[in-house]
């Protein structure tokens, strides 16, 4: 927790020590390794987990511990013949060879690197694309060990646009268009009488625009001055 909280605001670690310099000591020790935010220290990796669940099916004659990490990833493991039972992450713990297995464990992913370049014209980085293992098919005594090797299902989704001429809808309009006269919300017409100026004595008067003169705006509107 000290890599991400910086030990500010803690004081002394555990060992009386000031927390903030504790903290860069263990971030220099997780970047040397490679040990990333979060990482359970230990146990299983996950990453197989995710691969095993891109696999729809194994092969008939897979050993058993591969097949049990499969049915507890991908939802078939029954547990006393419920058929609802989710995924069992500790039955896949058990498969790979327990909590504290590390790197030793029994499944591994198996990678490889894509051909071409980067984006930025360096080598690709190998990635996963299946997983592999060693056993036997069965446990009987005298099976020869061999390696097993199943790839997962991968997709690759691409961003495709239609195919469409752009302003089409615009050159439509323009065939069909005719002149028209000018719209407005307002009456324009500034030809009417002026307002009665402002009286000292009292509050502003000035003519309604209901009794403005309405005969001179019907003349400016229907010369086709304004709507």
């Amino acid at each position: 927790m000290s890599k991400n909280i910086d030990g500010e605001y803690v004081g002394d670690d555990l060992e009386g020590k000031s927390a903030v310099e504790s903290a860069k000591r263990v971030e220099a020790w997780c970047a040397n390794w490679g040990i990333r935010q979060f990482q359970a220290i230990g146990c299983p990796p996950v990453g197989v987990w995710r691969e095993l669940r891109r696999i729809p099916s194994l092969p008939k004659d897979a050993p058993e511990h591969l097949q049990r990490a499969h049915r507890a990833a991908n939802k078939q493991f029954q547990h006393d013949g419920d058929e609802r039972e989710t995924v069992a992450w500790d039955d896949y713990c058990r498969a790979q060879g327990g909590m504290g297995i590390g790197r030793e464990a029994c499944i591994k992913l198996a990678k490889r690197a894509p051909d071409g370049l980067g984006r930025y014209g360096d080598a690709m980085q190998p990635r996963p694309y299946g997983i592999e293992t060693v056993g036997t098919a069965t446990l009987e005594q005298g099976q020869p060990l061999r390696t097993w090797l199943v790839e997962s299902v991968w997709h690759v989704w691409s961003i495709e646009r239609p195919k469409v001429r752009r302003f089409d809808w615009r050159s439509q309009i323009a065939e069909t268009a005719q002149p028209a006269s000018p719209w407005t919300r307002v009456n324009n017409c500034t030809k009417g009488d002026a307002a009665e100026p402002l009286s000292i004595s009292g509050p502003p008067k000035f003519k309604p625009y209901a009794d403005q003169d309405q005969a001179t705006c019907r003349m400016h509107s229907a010369a086709g001055e304004f709507p």
